[in-house]
């Protein structure tokens, strides 16, 4: 009867993400934490998880979860994105609730140091949603829009090496997807459907009990390797001041090249001050120089003749901040609190509609949790206070009229995190 639960389960959860594309938008680089006690936290897990999310946190943290247990989390994200340039003033993203959902289910061998688990997760996702002008396309309104995102299944196994350390390792597979639409020059390219690909990878990590009340993590996340994502209807539509005329091209293929979520080194650090209260700490670097600095489309097999469109991002890499308290206030009920600085490094002098980068984020997170029998309920909430970015000169390659000078984009988002989990 479990086994079939825990199928059925699976099945549900794969499906809400496969429906992701069509309404997901999501912060700037992943969600504010996995797991409705981690999100309390600040988002740290590296070295303090101790349920289902240490799938991503760190997979050698499974040795920490004491009995079999199975976890159900939902995740809500209400994003807040504005974008002004010369043509457009302040123009607000269409705001919507987007779900995260995220499960997984931990099993420790009998009489043995191993324990493994599986899982699925939101991992990675940006969109946006405007109603946009354009001096391109005069008397006309584009939608400019995007989805992006990363869900990844995740098997992993952990062992104990000894009372000190344990290790663990994890395969990621995962499945990306993308819907784009946006002016660009005297081009408005468009996606009919959701372009999609599998790619794979790994996740490794150790974790040392240094001392009864101190413990280090270390975690490294390899990038996603997805497959170029295909879609298999798009156009681009040419404003009547392009050498084209007012004319539109279809094509029934389109790629989007390379897309990729960055590799990701994470380190943690736990300390248990007293017997009720847990400080955590992590630090993460994210290699996004290498897999954003370009967003480029390939379209063939249409009206119009094969060509690849380029938008230049040259984005830079990312450091991740969190602390985090966890405080038991009776044995069956805690709170949690944190906070998380994200670097969110971009190049302001590209600021693009259609994917939110806007500079430095500052997070803050509550939490709270509550044990009773064989169950346990985690609830988290953060909040990513408002920021921008601007620029006065646009260096996007576009020629004559820049639409994109005199730039201004702003983000804020709320997540909330639920997770209700049954022991065994």
């Amino acid at each position: 009867m479990r086994k079939s639960c825990w199928l059925v389960t699976v099945l549900i959860f794969l499906s809400l993400f496969h429906s992701i594309p069509a309404r997901c938008g999501t912060h700037t680089n992943s969600p504010a934490g996995w797991g409705g006690r981690a999100v309390g936290m600040g988002s740290v897990g590296v070295a303090t998880s101790r349920d289902a999310s240490g799938m991503v946190y760190n997979p050698a943290c499974l040795t920490e979860v004491e009995r079999n247990r199975f976890d159900l989390g939902l995740g809500v994200l209400w994003p807040r994105r504005s974008f002004s340039n010369s043509w457009n003033n302040h123009v607000s993203s269409k705001k919507i609730w987007y779900p995260v959902p995220q499960t997984g289910y931990v099993h420790k061998l009998a009489e043995s140091d191993f324990s493994m688990g599986i899982g699925c997760f939101f991992t990675y996702g940006a969109g946006t949603e405007y109603q946009f002008k354009t001096p391109w396309f005069p008397g006309d309104i584009k939608k400019a829009h995007s989805t992006m995102g990363v869900v990844k299944l995740t098997p992993t196994i952990a062992y104990k090496v000894n009372s000190r350390l344990s290790a663990g390792v994890a395969l990621n597979i995962n499945y990306g997807m993308c819907k784009v639409g946006t002016p660009f020059g005297p081009a408005y390219l468009n996606f009919d459907d959701t372009a999609d690909g599998w790619g794979y990878g790994f996740q490794a990590g150790l974790l040392y009990h240094f001392s009864d009340s101190m413990t280090f993590g270390l975690a490294y996340t390899s990038e996603s390797n997805l497959e170029d994502l295909k879609a298999d209807n798009a156009y681009i539509e040419w404003s009547p001041f392009s050498p084209y005329g007012k004319t539109t091209w279809r094509y029934n293929k389109a790629e989007i090249v390379n897309m990729q979520q960055p590799c990701r080194l994470a380190f943690g650090v736990a300390y248990k001050a007293t017997k009720r209260l847990l400080l955590g700490f992590d630090i993460n670097w994210e290699n996004y120089s290498d897999i954003l600095e370009k967003l480029e489309v390939k379209l063939s097999d249409g009206s119009g003749p094969d060509m690849t469109m380029t938008i230049p991002l040259n984005r830079s890499d990312a450091y991740i901040l969190s602390f985090g308290i966890e405080y038991m206030i009776t044995e069956k009920f805690c709170i949690r609190t944190g906070y998380s600085y994200d670097s969110n490094i971009t190049d302001y002098s590209k600021p693009f509609p259609i994917i939110p980068n806007t500079g430095p984020a500052h997070i803050f997170t509550l939490g709270c949790g509550y044990q009773w029998n064989n169950y346990e309920v985690d609830f988290g909430w953060s909040h990513n206070f408002l920021h921008g970015s601007s620029t006065h000169k646009s260096s996007h390659p576009i020629p004559d009229t820049n639409e994109y000078d005199n730039s201004y984009l702003d983000y804020s988002c709320n997540y909330w995190a639920l997770t209700i989990s049954k022991l065994f």
